[in-house]
């Protein structure tokens, strides 16, 4: 029996299906793609069933790499495979989600330590590019756009740490609390409000004062985290 995940798999968002005929990128890394946009979209909900032959047959391609691709995102912890009765999006449970942005504050504060005291004026300004393209997303209100550019604002900032590793992590929590933050960023209040904040770190980032830029780093993320938490809780 297919439930509301197969509407979701027949809808009129199978325009934005990756072009399969990109030489370079595998089915299974389409399907991924495919199904893990759907996540952080919202368009797939937690608990959704996900009807591995219609996936298939609507992106075109065998069983095989639908089943890699899902087999990867159980992995990432955004599906559960439960033999002999499907695959399903995996819950999001409260406690998680405290995890998460536990985990977070404490690492993301340790990237920019190291980021702010190596970062370049080049890299700094890609931080200020970015925050004015939030700025354009912001006042179009593209949600998914916004998300994206928020992303990498911290990444951009991470990275100029040089800690690979380090930077590993912190890429994977941020693919975590994405599902968490899709739908909460598009309350006006509180995208204005971080957009604020994103201002803020990057202030003092100018000012190569770590102290400041962890102080607002944090709050950045403590202010989501409590939001999201209050949101869950209506």
């Amino acid at each position: 029996m297919l439930d509301s995940a197969t509407n979701f798999l027949e809808d009129d968002c199978m325009a934005s299906i990756p072009d399969v005929s990109a030489a370079s990128i595998t089915h299974a890394a389409i399907a991924h793609s495919y199904v893990r946009d759907a996540l952080l979209k919202g368009t797939l909900r937690p608990n959704e069933r996900i009807h591995q032959v219609r996936l298939a047959q609507q992106l075109g391609m065998s069983l095989v790499p639908v089943r890699e691709a899902l087999r990867k995102l159980e992995a990432e912890g955004f599906v559960r495979i439960m033999p002999h009765r499907g695959v399903y999006v995996s819950p999001i449970s409260r406690a998680e989600m405290e995890d998460v942005f536990a985990v977070r504050l404490a690492i993301e504060s340790m990237a920019t330590r190291q980021g702010v005291l190596r970062i370049t004026d080049k890299q700094v300004e890609k931080l200020a590019d970015l925050i004015s393209r939030m700025e354009v997303a912001l006042c179009s209100h593209d949600h998914p756009q916004l998300l994206e550019l928020n992303q990498e604002f911290h990444f951009s900032l991470y990275e100029a740490s040089g800690r690979e590793y380090l930077c590993s992590l912190i890429s994977h929590l941020l693919q975590k609390s994405t599902r968490y933050r899709t739908s909460y960023i598009q309350l006006p209040e509180r995208a204005d409000q971080a957009h604020e904040e994103h201002k803020e770190i990057l202030a003092a980032v100018r000012e190569r004062s770590v102290k400041k830029a962890i102080r607002a780093v944090r709050n950045n993320i403590r202010q989501t985290m409590l939001g999201l938490l209050t949101s869950s809780d209506t």
